[in-house]
């Protein structure tokens, strides 16, 4: 696992979260086409609250995916707390 508070090529793309992750990078070669790309990740590195792991089919590298989980992350711990319920079933919630 990656320590992101120390150097790391995945830094750049967490270093603006209010948590520090840990994560780690995959590439799954398959034979007569590109390689699958996967990404793992946990925040916050201490005390882990939530965990991701991304795949993509054909997806080159698992660092390619750094930008979409750090969306994802930038997003849950922004909304943390926001709502604490589902008022009603079936419907869109923002």
């Amino acid at each position: 696992m990656y320590d992101l508070s120390k150097t790391s090529s995945m830094k750049p793309y967490f270093s603006t979260l209010s948590v520090e992750v840990g994560c780690k990078t995959g590439t799954a070669e398959v034979a007569g086409s590109s390689a699958n790309a996967v990404f793992v990740c946990f925040a916050p590195y201490d005390n882990p609250q939530v965990a991701l792991c991304i795949v993509a089919e054909k997806g080159a590298s698992g660092g390619s995916l750094a930008s979409i989980a750090s969306a994802m992350l930038s997003q849950y711990f922004s909304s943390v707390g926001v709502q604490d319920s589902v008022d009603t079933e079936n419907s869109l919630i923002h």
